[in-house]
């Protein structure tokens, strides 16, 4: 089985080249996002003052990675003015 970490480029934005599905069928149903918010198994990645959350390299030949959270953990930090924004 092939390291999905080391089979993407290397790229300085750790945003880039995510197997991910971005789902841009299902954004503007509401429904569905308040499903996926409800979902323990949903992770988000907060931002302030638009900066991710990153955490260090693992290794020195490595890059940062984003700072994967549960709702659980970010919800005490929301506030009725924080946005929810799927990228």
């Amino acid at each position: 089985m092939t390291d999905l970490h080391h089979a993407l480029p290397r790229n300085p934005n750790i945003f880039a080249n995510s197997p991910l599905d971005r789902v841009s069928a299902l954004r503007t149903n509401k429904e569905w996002l308040e499903s996926k918010i409800s979902d323990p198994n949903s992770r988000v990645v907060p931002y302030w003052r638009l900066q991710p959350l990153l955490l260090p390299p693992l290794t020195e030949n490595e890059g940062p990675d984003a700072g994967w959270l549960s709702w659980d953990m970010v919800r005490p930090c929301c506030h009725a003015r924080s946005n929810t924004i799927l990228l």
